[in-house]
């Protein structure tokens, strides 16, 4: 089973979104590094998937707050 983030929706309003509604990223989740992507739930914003491996090593619980850091990945 997967976790989400959802993504601030100010940030959504300055990013630019790739076909398919989605951006790929390099991000950080409390300093551990992922490659991902912002994906498109329809009505309720961007997501990004976090697997139950990372969530072990983090130590994190469902409804824990993280922080996210990322930057849209290099063509």
């Amino acid at each position: 089973v997967y976790h989400v983030v959802f993504l601030e929706p100010g940030l959504e309003r300055v990013l630019t979104f790739a076909r398919g509604n989605k951006l790929r990223v390099e991000a950080e989740i409390e300093g551990v590094p992922l490659h991902g992507a912002w994906l498109s739930s329809p009505g309720r914003g961007h997501y990004l998937m976090i697997s139950p491996g990372l969530m072990k090593e983090l130590g994190l619980s469902l409804e824990d707050e993280v922080t996210v850091r990322f930057k849209p990945e290099s063509e």
